[in-house]
C-alpha cells in the first residue's frame, strides 16, 4: 500500500514523498481505523481505556527486524513506544493471531489492533491499547517488510 502511495507521489511529481504516504494511508483505512486507534510517528492511539497505568513496552525497529523490550505483558492497557533505528522508512503495527493475510507475506492492514505509522529513520511514536490475554503479532507492514521477516510474538497474559 506504502509502495502504491509512493508510486502516486512520483507520478504526481510530488517532492513530499512521505505527505502522499501518510494522505493515502488515511484514506485508504480511514473508516477502519478510526476510533482513536491508529498512531502516527508524533501522536498517540488509544482504545478503549482501562484503569491503572499502562504497561509500557519499547519497540525498535530495524531494517527488516522488530524487538520489543519484553515479549510477554499482562492483559490492559499497554503503551508501545517505537523507534526506528534502521535506514528506511518503518511502521509498528499489532494484530491478535491468527493474522489475516491479503496475500502470503502481506497481512491485511485493517485487521490490525493498532498502528504507529509511517517513522522515518531516527524518528518514534506512542501508541496505547487495551489488549486483552492472547497471542499478537507486531510488525511492520510497509510493502515487502512483513515478507522480508520484520515481525515478532508477543504475548498477553490474562
Amino acid at each position: 500500500m506504502i509502495a502504491v502511495a509512493g508510486f502516486v507521489a512520483v507520478i504526481l511529481g510530488s517532492n513530499d514523498k512521505q505527505t502522499a504516504v501518510t494522505a493515502m494511508h488515511s484514506q485508504m483505512n480511514g473508516a477502519a481505523m478510526d476510533g482513536g486507534m491508529m498512531g502516527s510517528g508524533s501522536g498517540t492511539a488509544t482504545s478503549q481505556p482501562s484503569a491503572g497505568p499502562a504497561h509500557v513496552v519499547k519497540a525498535q525497529l530495524g531494517d527488516y527486524w522488530v524487538k520489543p523490550s519484553e515479549t510477554s505483558v499482562p492483559a490492559g492497557k499497554v503503551t508501545f513506544d517505537a523507534t526506528n533505528v534502521g535506514q528506511l522508512p518503518h511502521e509498528l503495527m499489532i494484530e491478535r493471531m491468527p493474522m489475516k493475510m491479503d496475500a502470503p507475506g502481506q497481512p491485511n492492514e485493517e485487521a490490525a489492533q493498532g498502528m504507529i505509522e509511517d517513522m522515518n529513520p531516527g524518528e518514534s511514536g506512542s501508541m496505547t491499547l487495551d489488549l486483552k490475554p492472547g497471542t499478537y503479532t507486531l510488525f511492520c507492514n510497509v510493502a515487502g517488510h512483513y515478507a522480508m521477516g520484520q515481525h515478532t510474538m508477543f504475548k498477553v497474559t490474562g
